[in-house]
């Protein structure tokens, strides 16, 4: 029953051509029907589609995005990047004129790698396009079910390793240390006229574990120095520093005190957090502020000792008045990078003079090799200067202090009491 179904249902299409149903009995017809069934009409029929209806339809050239409901949604996405960069709440990505590659939300700039990357993207693609033509149609090397190699791109989520193994290291350096001091304590066992205090005077490596990690010279504590310092202050302001008509401050240091807890965005920083703690430094008897900022300098010997120091574990950040305020362990990384800090240093200078332009107190804060101050003052012998640690500009800075009639000083350094 189902055959004669089938028969009757491939019949229906030679009836358009033919017209001729009763006459099985010859031989072209037996043709005929054997070219009725259904599995040579199915081969038939889209053999047909496949040549002729591709052939018959006009091919569109089009972009698929260049219809008219694409070009509307794409022209209302463009209209709001507009609003959003002329009320400064993202990166304007319409005035930046570097080479820098910048995320606009976060502010966030791309390592090097990864903007390079994305510019050879075009260059990757093509080149492995030409040789899938070449290895699997020209060629024939290779079957066009081959896989093809995926392109390791850096991309925004796709970030070049950074190197976190400092602890892996010691580790490993220390296990080495122990066996072998393990095997020259056995070997020492088997010699026992030797003396155990001569034997372990001699070095029994190339490079001192004491000066050295692995080839690499070790760097001092600056936590050591004060043990050779008498009469350290206590907690707490003293006597002294009450009487102080003039503050100078180590601003690097206070700004990994002061946490962003109040501010949201960059521009709220200095007038939420910096200001309010600035003020609870000062007394009554405080005329004269003066912040004052490291430099940081690229060919200077200390950039790789903060390199060691995990310089390079921190993201490059756009600093602006708009850009969102790393929170938490995101702010320790953020101070981490040492363009961060020499960015945020500059910027909070300015917002610094703009906040207290009308205050009581004169205010002198540092920017780059400059001083700028909120007041007209003589600045000759501070600006400009070469000097790169604040520490040595803040006794520059207590000098000129002195010379402008100011008797007693406070000077806040390396952490939120005062030293002198």
């Amino acid at each position: 029953m189902a055959l004669d179904q089938s028969q009757e249902h491939s019949i229906k299409f030679l009836k358009e051509d033919s017209g001729s149903k009763g006459l099985y009995a010859q031989q072209e017809e037996k043709e005929i029907n054997e070219l009725s069934k259904p599995e040579v009409l199915r081969a038939i029929d889209e053999f047909e589609v496949a040549c002729f209806s591709a052939s018959s339809e006009k091919e569109s050239l089009e972009h698929p995005e260049s219809s008219a409901a694409e070009q509307k949604k794409f022209l209302n996405h463009l209209k709001e990047l507009c609003e959003l960069a002329k009320e400064d709440k993202i990166v304007n990505p319409f005035k930046e004129m570097g080479t820098e590659l910048i995320t606009l939300d976060t502010g966030e700039v791309i390592d090097h790698e990864i903007s390079n990357s994305l510019r050879e993207a075009p260059n990757i693609g093509k080149a492995m396009f030409t040789g899938f033509v070449r290895d699997r149609i020209e060629k024939a090397t290779k079957p066009l079910s081959d896989v093809i190699p995926r392109a390791n791109l850096f991309t925004f989520t796709n970030r070049p390793p950074v190197d976190l193994k400092k602890g892996a290291s010691k580790l490993g350096s220390a296990k080495a240390n122990t066996a072998l001091v393990t095997k020259l304590f056995m070997s020492l066992r088997a010699r026992p006229d030797l003396d155990i205090d001569d034997f372990f005077k001699h070095e029994n490596q190339r490079e001192p574990p004491s000066l050295s990690d692995q080839g690499k010279l070790r760097s001092g504590t600056k936590s050591d120095i004060l043990r050779c310092l008498p009469g350290m202050p206590g907690p707490g302001p003293s006597s002294s520093a009450k009487e102080a008509s003039v503050v100078v401050l180590d601003m690097a240091a206070l700004i990994h005190i002061i946490k962003t807890q109040r501010a949201r965005v960059f521009g709220e920083y200095t007038q939420m957090d910096l200001i309010p703690y600035l003020h609870s430094l000062m007394t009554d008897k405080t005329t004269r502020v003066d912040a004052v900022w490291d430099k940081y300098i690229e060919a200077s010997l200390k950039t790789q000792t903060r390199v060691k120091r995990g310089g390079t574990a921190g993201y490059r950040t756009r600093v602006s008045a708009k850009i969102p305020l790393p929170k938490g362990a995101q702010w320790q990384k953020f101070l981490k990078d040492s363009q961060n800090k020499d960015e945020l240093f500059q910027y909070i200078s300015d917002e610094l003079l703009k906040t207290t332009a009308g205050s009581k107190y004169l205010l002198l804060t540092t920017k780059a090799n400059l001083v700028l101050s909120n007041k007209p003052t003589d600045l000759e012998a501070l600006s400009p200067c070469q000097q790169e640690e604040a520490d040595t500009r803040m006794m520059l800075h207590l000098h000129h202090a002195a010379e402008q009639g100011h008797m007693r000083g406070q000077l806040t350094q390396k952490s939120p009491t005062p030293s002198l």
